[in-house]
């Protein structure tokens, strides 16, 4: 796959953040720098970076998806109202896969942890 302006610019942006993004929030920031970038080619480059493997897109049926630039193994902490997603200071539980496989007899493939909650700015709307 070929890196152009618009990858690169977009992958600055998700190597800055934190925050793991929307594409919306991206495609701002990102049109600060390519003044007349659409908001379908910014959408284009998430899709084709996540299917290379470059990024992770992390979806919802509540939220819009967000993308992550760490594609090492770790967990995260979503907010049930604004959807943000950040990064939980946890390690990753290795051998765990193979715990829970020989417990239940399945091939365990990957594991994943999600913690719900309500982030700090949603939680001060609510006092």
């Amino acid at each position: 796959m070929r890196i152009t302006r618009q990858k690169q610019v977009i992958l600055k942006i998700l190597r800055a953040s934190m925050s793991h993004p929307t594409a919306e929030a991206i495609y701002q920031e990102a049109r600060k720098e390519i003044l007349n970038l659409s908001r379908a080619t910014v959408y284009r480059n998430l899709r084709l970076l996540a299917d290379q493997g470059l990024i992770i897109e992390h979806s919802s049926s509540r939220h819009p998806s967000r993308y992550d630039y760490n594609i090492g193994k770790h967990y995260h902490a979503r907010c049930v109202q604004c959807g943000r997603i950040d990064d939980l200071p946890l390690s990753f539980m290795r051998g765990l896969e193979e715990q829970v496989s020989q417990s239940i007899s399945y091939q365990i493939l990957e594991h994943r942890l999600e913690v719900l909650g309500i982030c700090p700015p949603c939680g001060a709307k609510t006092k």
